[in-house]
Order: structure tokens, then C-alpha cells, then sequence
């Protein structure tokens, strides 16, 4: 029972971060629509991640405008196969990142835990 108020509680946390607001219908809102969304991301990961040339990155889903922690932007949702600090992959993991005036603003990264519930709450809301 405690597993199941703690999973609806990090649902709940992880969706407040990111609550739908009517759609802005000024697209200035949103900042300019990024064209080079793989360089920001790579760029990010150069500093977040211990090898980062070695990360395989999957684009499933498509970039979209979003909402995030009171403000307009754009938001993508990739998965992430990155090498841990012993050298072994620790297997493909969902990432959301908020991009605005090109240069991530926030990302939230999926640990195999509470991590991907986060990242799965962003994405899907």
C-alpha cells in the first residue's frame, strides 16, 4: 500500500511541474522553434554526462511546444543509453528536456525508478 500512495505521489509532483495551460496563441510565447534541437541536446549532455561521445540517442517522439515551470517553451522527448562509471551501458532511459532561445532551461532524466515516472509524467502531459 505505501508503494502505491508513494508511486501516486511522485505522479502527482511530476505532473505539477509541468500542468497544461490553454495553448498561448502568441507563438512569441514560445520562443523561436529550435532547428538544431540535437546540438542543444548534445551540447547539454557534453557537460551532464561522464562519456558523452559514447551516448546513444533515440528521437521517438517529436519536438512540441510545452509548458514548464511557468513559462512557454519547447519540449523533446528521446530516450538516453549512456555508460555508467563502471563502462557498461545502463540501457535506454527516457529524458525530457525544455528548450527555449535555444539552450536547455530544464531536463529531468529517467533512473530506471522514480526517476522515469518524472520524465514519463513531463512527456506525456
Amino acid at each position: 500500500m505505501h508503494t502505491f500512495k508513494f508511486a501516486l505521489a511522485a505522479s502527482m509532483i511530476g505532473l505539477a511541474g509541468c500542468a497544461t495551460p490553454p495553448p498561448s496563441s502568441n507563438p512569441d510565447d514560445y520562443g523561436p522553434e529550435p532547428t538544431n534541437v540535437e546540438q542543444i541536446i548534445r551540447a547539454y549532455m557534453d557537460r551532464a554526462l561522464k562519456d558523452p561521445g559514447s551516448a546513444q540517442v533515440r528521437f521517438d517522439r517529436p519536438l512540441r511546444r510545452g509548458w514548464y515551470s511557468g513559462q512557454y517553451g519547447w519540449v523533446q522527448c528521446l530516450q538516453i543509453n549512456a555508460k555508467n562509471s563502471f563502462g557498461g551501458y545502463n540501457g535506454f532511459r527516457p529524458n525530457f528536456f525544455f528548450i527555449k532561445h535555444g539552450r536547455v532551461i530544464a531536463a529531468s532524466h529517467g533512473d530506471g525508478g522514480y526517476g522515469d515516472l518524472l520524465v514519463n509524467a513531463r512527456c506525456n502531459s
